[in-house]
């Protein structure tokens, strides 16, 4: 019999904190979940770690990887697909889980399916975070608003979904498909949450659940904003966040970013069944990013895409408007 929630975790010589990740889930308050586990061509002992977990509990399972390398995205959407549950969490091999963090979640879930009337759209919670140093020594916790926006247009220019925190439901893996062009996808976190705003539901959880380590392993670090820019007096430390954010931005701002591309992307893959207002979003979206000042100001008028904080989203639309 399956378990209610599916755990899916891809692990790339992650022996360093391997142990601590996997023990930190075995401690949760909630016990009717299976983790799948599969290792993107480690060359450490990380096979031999997950290998000892499989032979001694019998809710942890190692996924065949067939001798490919994916890179984590791809692996994350493979392991999605294979696995079949209720409810889907996503586990990083590095971080550490705080005891209630299935339990708090999945009450999260099912209040939004309540909310929603229909247990058939798709849903997708997550959750804050604190983050930590290689040693699970705090470093800053994100505010409990940090994270609450969920229109599309927002979600689309800045991915506010941390993967490690997310949980989704049948109904929203059942929309995933196959992703043929994943090369125009910026992370299964990101493009998850575009399906979710575009055909049911988007709920953040201000609850830390999760230690979310920084080491100079990150596939993909935490993003705070103008946080942590450096040393120095509060006005370097600004100036410094704003030139980091413009950078950003004006990258991010083509046709050729990821950013951009995955617009397109989503709005031709999900074409027959998008509304006409979602349709036309993504087109406005579209033309902001990759035209110039106009469409940029346009994108701003009838948009009013927000970002991580005040002052972040006033240098994106600077950004946009002086492009």
């Amino acid at each position: 019999m399956k378990s209610e929630v599916a755990i899916v975790m891809s692990t790339y010589n992650g022996s360093r904190y391997l142990r601590e990740q996997i023990d930190s889930i075995l401690a949760q308050d909630f016990k009717d979940w299976d983790l799948y586990i599969r290792d993107d061509m480690s060359s450490d002992n990380t096979s031999m770690i997950l290998r000892d977990y499989e032979e001694k509990y019998d809710n942890i399972h190692v996924v065949e990887n067939n001798n490919i390398n994916l890179g984590a995205k791809r692996s994350f959407l493979k392991l999605v697909q294979f696995v079949d549950a209720k409810y889907y969490m996503f586990s990083d091999q590095d971080d550490f889980w705080l005891p209630n963090k299935v339990s708090l979640t999945l009450e999260a879930m099912k209040a939004a399916e309540e909310e929603s009337s229909n247990m058939r759209i798709p849903v997708l919670v997550h959750t804050n975070y604190r983050i930590v140093d290689s040693k699970l020594a705090e470093l800053r916790t994100p505010p409990a608003s940090f994270k609450s926006y969920t229109d599309l247009s927002s979600l689309s220019i800045n991915n506010c979904i941390t993967g490690c925190t997310m949980m989704i439901n049948q109904a929203l893996k059942n929309l995933v498909g196959d992703v043929v062009d994943a090369d125009s996808v910026g992370m299964h976190d990101w493009w998850f949450g575009l399906i979710a705003n575009c055909f049911g539901t988007v709920s953040y959880l201000p609850q830390v659940t999760i230690l979310y380590r920084q080491h100079e392993g990150n596939v993909v670090g935490a993003n705070t904003g103008m946080a942590d820019s450096g040393s120095g007096s509060k006005m370097k430390k600004i100036l410094r966040g704003i030139r980091k954010n413009l950078r950003y931005y004006r990258k991010e701002f083509k046709r050729d970013s990821i950013t951009a591309r995955q617009i397109y992307y989503f709005r031709e893959h999900y074409s027959e069944i998008l509304t006409d207002d979602k349709k036309r979003e993504l087109d406005v979206l579209y033309k902001g990013l990759i035209g110039g000042p106009r469409a940029g100001i346009a994108l701003i008028k009838e948009l009013k895409p927000q970002s991580r904080n005040k002052e972040v989203k006033w240098v994106m639309y600077y950004a946009l408007i002086t492009k």
